[in-house]
């Protein structure tokens, strides 16, 4: 398998991986379109936490209730979206960056 790093995504050519990840060691894992996943960086690695998520995602995995997460990855995905301002990741997991792009 050949990884290429490019910024905070990581890429990989077997199976098409992308890893969003933030500075504190934690990120999400998109594999193939079809799932997702929290990652953790554990001693240099980094590792799939948790369950797989099929993609896209529907507003209830990703909704906060009272200050309260539904899922780890809404924790995961507002931890990413405040390091990264303006990014396309929830629109990615939801599918509507698919919707926009059909319209």
């Amino acid at each position: 398998m050949i990884e290429m790093p490019r910024g905070n995504v990581l890429l990989s050519e077997m199976t098409h991986v992308q890893d969003f990840t933030i500075r504190n060691g934690v990120g999400i894992r998109i594999v193939n379109g079809q799932t997702c996943q929290v990652i953790r960086r554990l001693r240099g690695v980094w590792k799939e936490i948790g369950r797989k998520y099929e993609l896209p995602l529907g507003s209830a995995d990703l909704q906060w209730t009272g200050g309260i997460p539904a899922t780890v990855i809404a924790v995961a995905l507002r931890a990413y979206e405040l390091d990264h301002p303006g990014s396309a990741l929830r629109a990615e997991l939801t599918g509507s960056k698919y919707l926009r792009a059909a319209s």
